[in-house]
């Protein structure tokens, strides 16, 4: 029987509250820490989706870089799931 440990958060990201003015959307990795400027979606559907997500809501997505410096990034997938929020009452 394996022992490995699947990571399912992964692809997972906090909305931020504090997004500058040239970026559509700013997602914290929730197990690194990193954030992620968003400016581009795969589809119009995909931008409503996150968009309405409030500050704070946990995402599941994949991301792609829009740069070469790696500072902008594309929405590319949205994932089912997100991993379950320590400290939440039932």
């Amino acid at each position: 029987m394996s022992k490995a440990v699947q990571q399912n958060s992964a692809n997972s990201y906090i909305v931020e509250e504090d997004t500058p003015s040239d970026v559509e959307l700013t997602l914290r990795d929730v197990n690194t820490g990193r954030c992620y400027d968003i400016v581009d979606y795969a589809d119009p559907i995909l931008a409503e989706k996150l968009q309405a997500r409030g500050p704070g809501s946990t995402v599941r997505v994949e991301l792609a870089p829009v740069d070469t410096d790696g500072d902008r990034w594309a929405v590319t997938r949205h994932l089912p799931g997100a991993p379950p929020r320590i400290g939440l009452g039932r």
